[in-house]
């Protein structure tokens, strides 16, 4: 990159990609500095997760103009956020691409007047801004761009930086929480570490991953006041951010409302988080719902002990109702994660799972293609050997169990797994969040859809006439299957699931059903055919 130019939106992606390989490489620096008393040190997780789902919209998006960029930017920015400083990260970039929409070339004075708009939209994105936080590195950061605009870029970057790195190191004297712990801003030093890695893009630099994580004092107990953290998105239309902000204000803290008139995504920490969401029930569709005890989780952390070594393999694995842990455990999972769709688990979550079982080799189902991602970033993160096998829905993990052999190495299961799930069709009964149309067809709202491998093939009112379709179009794709397995979910009862399996047997007599009680939400089945 020279210096001198005018900088595209091709160059403002090679900028934000280096930034996030730098914040990758330095997260756990980031997630030692947590200063608050429970086991939920990720802070740098979450934001080099929120910038993981923005480059992922990149990709995906392949924008062609700087407008298209700003949008995907934008975009996955917000969807993929995770916790406070994800939330704010994503109002950052609200704001900074706010101010680069219509341009086609970004100079210093440019990216300064940016800045200033991100500071600005991250500021109000907050119900009570926080001075010694991540808002405070980013408003001494803009400082320093608009006093050094008429700068190349190369020093451009450096003064932001410095600034920024100054900021940080000041936080402790304005947030006493921090001095008593004797850390900086874990949210502002994520920030350092990407401004860090853009001065690095823009000015040919390598950088050294660090070795180890900035020295931090062992925090000191706090009472919590609320207990629950409680995180959810708001579809609908005209939504009011106001509005929804003077309703929840009262019920805790750490409030967050931010995203657009057709999506809210709210962040609050609750004792009764029953009393939120009946609260904004009727403004629209409440979806990716997340509950979190945090006094349940610190009092496990105290009680906690370092497992002993052990041979073998764990098996950890992610799942959703208690049909389906039953079974995952049956088949051999040495640890469960509750989670899935709607409910994707945190890094966090899955490298606790990681370091909870006596194996230093571990394999990771993430049985969810929304989960892969994070299931690979923990292994980067884990100091296990770990194997992921990308298992995108649940028939494709227990196929990936029947196959698991903990007696035999590592690569050769891995092997073998991945192996096993190829020849796994998956079938899906729910329904539509949203009107549209795909693969052809067309749906409304609150109606029922079949998705096979996460295509939609079928539509109805009723889930056993959906399923019976889903279970034809299933065959159709895979006429030499020999093997259908039924799973219910919550809402389906034994009897009406039986009718499904005796018309199933009526039209293939040939074919072998079993009927399993899953437990899932929101997906009346889920079908597994091989």
């Amino acid at each position: 990159m020279s210096d001198q130019r005018g900088l595209d939106f091709r160059d403002l992606y090679l900028l934000l990609e280096a930034a996030s390989h730098n914040l990758e490489n330095n997260v756990e620096t980031v997630n030692a500095l947590n200063v608050f008393p429970v086991p939920d040190g990720d802070t740098g997780t979450n934001m080099q997760l929120t910038l993981k789902a923005t480059l992922e919209e990149l990709e995906q998006r392949k924008p062609s103009s700087m407008k298209e960029f700003t949008e995907a930017v934008v975009k996955g920015s917000l969807l993929g956020a995770r916790g406070n400083s994800g939330v704010i990260l994503s109002q950052l970039f609200r704001g900074l691409c706010r101010s680069l929409d219509g341009k086609e070339k970004v100079l210093p004075p440019d990216l300064a007047t940016a800045f200033q708009e991100a500071v600005k939209a991250a500021y109000q994105a907050v119900m009570k801004p926080v001075e010694g936080t991540i808002l405070t590195v980013a408003r001494e950061a803009s400082l320093a761009a608009s006093q050094a605009q008429d700068l190349d870029w190369g020093a451009f970057f450096r003064r932001v930086e410095e600034a920024a790195r100054v900021a940080l190191s000041n936080t402790p004297n304005l947030l006493p929480v921090l001095k008593e712990a004797g850390v900086v801003d874990a949210g502002g030093q994520g920030l350092l570490f990407l401004i860090e890695g853009a001065r690095a893009q823009i000015t040919g630099e390598v950088l050294e991953k660090r070795a180890k994580a900035a020295e931090a004092q062992t925090q000191k107990e706090e009472s919590l006041e609320f207990r629950y953290d409680l995180q959810f998105l708001i579809r609908g239309q005209n939504l009011k951010r106001d509005k929804i902000e003077e309703e929840l204000k009262p019920l805790g803290d750490s409030l967050l409302v931010v995203g657009s008139e057709d999506l809210l995504k709210v962040h609050i920490h609750v004792n009764d988080p029953f009393k939120v969401l009946e609260k904004v029930a009727y403004h629209g569709f409440l979806d990716k719902l997340t509950l979190e005890d945090m006094q349940q989780q610190y009092e496990e952390f105290k009680r906690s002990t370092p497992p002993k070594q052990t041979e073998g393999i764990g098996l950890v694995a992610v799942c959703y109702g208690p049909g389906f842990e039953e079974i995952f455990s049956s088949l051999g999972a040495s640890e469960i994660i509750k989670g899935g769709q709607s409910m994707n688990p945190s890094c966090g979550e899955i490298l606790d799972a990681i370091n909870s079982i006596p194996h230093e080799e571990v394999i990771i189902l993430p049985n969810n293609s929304n989960v892969i991602g994070t299931a690979l970033q923990a292994k980067a993160l884990a100091k296990k050997k770990i194997g992921v096998v990308p298992t995108r829905n649940l028939p494709q993990g227990i196929s990936a169990c029947l196959a698991f052999q903990p007696r035999k190495p590592f690569s050769e299961n891995l092997q073998t797994m991945e192996k096993a799930i190829q020849s796994v069709l998956c079938g899906e009964v729910t329904y539509a969040v949203r009107e549209g149309s795909l693969n052809g067809i067309s749906f409304q709202t609150g109606e029922l859809i079949g998705l096979v491998n996460e295509e939609l093939v079928a539509v109805g009112n009723d889930p056993n006439e959906v399923c019976s379709k889903l279970v034809e179009k299933m065959l159709e794709q895979l006429p030499e299957a020999t093997v259908l397995t039924l799973y219910r979910g919550e809402e389906i009862l034994e009897d009406d699931a039986q009718e499904v399996v005796d018309e199933i047997l009526n039209n293939h007599p040939g074919l072998e059903v079993d009927l399993l009680y899953g437990g899932q939400p929101f997906y009346y089945y889920v079908i597994s055919l091989e």
